[in-house]
Formats: C-alpha cells, structure tokens, sequence
C-alpha cells in the first residue's frame, strides 16, 4: 500500500464553531458516557464564579492547571487550590459592571476515557442583563480521582467573522500543516519553530511546560514514535472550533501510519494556536494519543 499524505483542506470549507463528529476506528477512537459528567463539572465551574467564591473556584480545576490566551505570556501554571485561591480577584470585573456570566453554548468536541473538550462560549453581563464581553474557551476536562474537573483552559478571545474570521482561520490551518510536516521530516528545529513559548501540553493526566524554542529543540526525539512502528502522521479532519482575530482552538483527528501505509493509530487532538508578534504559533495542546 503506497504511503498516504497528509490531507489538505480548503479553508473556505472550513466552519467557525462546531462538533467534530466521534468515530471508531484503528487506535481507538471511541465515545464515553464522560460528556455529561464534564459538562455538570462546568456548570459548578460557572456557579462558584458567579458567586466569587473564589475557594470553590479554585476547587473546580485539577492541578497542576493552566489558562492559555493570545497574550504573550499567556496566563500561567498553578500547582495548588491554594495558590489560585490567593490570586483570585473579582474586584476589577465588578467595577466594570460585571454581575454574572452565562454559558450561550457548549459543544463537546473530543471525549476519550477520562478526558473531554469542551468548546465553551459565555457572555458576561451588567445587572440589566446587557452584554459586557462574550468569551471563547476550550475547556480540557478530566477525571482524576473519580471528580471531573477542569484541568486546562485555552482562551481563544471574542468571536469574529467575516474577512477577519477567514485569515485568521487561514493562519491557524498553515500553522498546524507547518507542525505536521516538521514531525514527519523528524525535525526538531522546524517543529520548535512552530510552537509559541511558554508552550504547554496536556496529556495523560498531566501538563508538559516548554520554555522556550531551545528547550523543545534540544530535547524532542522522534525515536520512541517510531519505535511503535510509526513512519508518517496525516489528519482525517481538522476544524477551527472557536475562532478570534488573534487565537484560534483547532481541533483535529489525526492518523499515524507505518512503513506500508497501514493505519497504527488514530486519535483525537486540540490545538490553540494564537498569533503574537504578527506571527502565528502553537501555544498549548491537549492531545488523546497514545503515547
């Protein structure tokens, strides 16, 4: 069987929010019965914010946990309820006008054994009900311990559409193909150079931190891939589920394949790509892979 490539998308074909349907197939792709105890999880998320309790707040995540935005620096690594706790202000909302938020829509993106994604949109608003902000967030949910909670946030900013909506989406796309041809040709600096830094990774329970390019370059070897038999990596689908001017959730179904062409595994993954600096980069991940 000749060796697949990795399949191309027109970007007009792309959508700006929306599922991407569950399959199985080699690898183990499957539905769980995990999406609905995730999305209860969520909506205690939501109630301890809007009561700004900030202790049941911080109860809400698992830890290590992080937030990641388009903003440089993104928002940080906690290692404790405690620590959250102590950071958490409700004060500068409040004297803008905040009196509450509000889910306008939830999607379950990927659910796997223990792990969700949830593609979440929240409006936040004054004491007349009026909008003040509408939020994106892909939400990483996760079983440890046997409670759900959130383990990971990736903001994507406030929606947009049109002209701005489709470079963006554009943006995002040539970036994630970027990172898939720098793992296929095994090469270290060019998948580096696809990333943004400080660059997380969420899997298997717990969250990789890579400080900088030097970091990831130094330390990534393709060796322990291919010693699964694994030779190239192609998508079977990929889609922009939450789209702003400067950040972008993709979420993708991606397929590894050995020396025969053979399908070795297939899995589900998420990336938040963001623009900074006028560039385009991976800032965090949380992926369903095997290994």
């Amino acid at each position: 069987m000749s060796e697949p490539t990795a399949q191309r998308w027109s970007i007009g074909a792309l959508t700006c929010c929306g599922m991407i349907s569950l399959s199985v197939a080699a690898g183990g792709l499957a539905q769980t019965d995990g999406g609905p105890a995730a999305l209860r999880a969520l909506d205690r998320y939501l109630a301890a914010w809007n009561a700004r309790d900030a202790i049941a707040f911080a109860a809400a995540f698992h830890y290590p946990h992080t937030r990641q935005s388009p903003a440089p620096a993104g928002n940080g690594l906690w290692r404790s309820a405690e620590r959250y706790a102590a950071g958490v202000d409700f004060a500068p909302l409040a004297a803008a006008g905040w009196v509450r938020s509000h889910w306008e829509a939830r999607t379950i993106v990927h659910a796997g054994a223990g792990k969700v994604h949830v593609a979440g949109r929240a409006r936040r608003v004054d004491a007349d009900a009026r909008p003040i902000a509408t939020l994106q967030t892909l939400y990483v949910m996760a079983r440890q311990e046997g409670r759900w909670g959130v383990q990971a946030r990736f903001s994507a900013g406030p929606p947009v559409d049109g002209p701005v909506a489709a470079a963006s989406r554009r943006g995002a796309v040539e970036v994630v193909q970027a990172y898939l041809d720098a793992v296929n040709r095994r090469d270290p600096q060019a998948f580096a150079g696809a990333l943004h830094y400080p660059h997380y990774r969420v899997a298997r329970g717990g969250i990789q931190t890579w400080e900088q390019a030097r970091d990831v370059a130094s330390t990534t070897s393709f060796e322990r891939l291919a010693s699964t038999g694994w030779v190239r990596s192609a998508w079977d689908s990929v889609e922009p589920v939450q789209v702003s001017r400067n950040g972008v959730n993709v979420g993708l179904e991606l397929s590894r394949y050995d020396a025969d062409g053979e399908r070795i595994a297939r899995f589900h993954t998420l990336y938040l790509v963001t623009r900074q600096d006028g560039r385009w980069g991976v800032k965090a991940r949380s992926s369903f892979a095997p290994r």
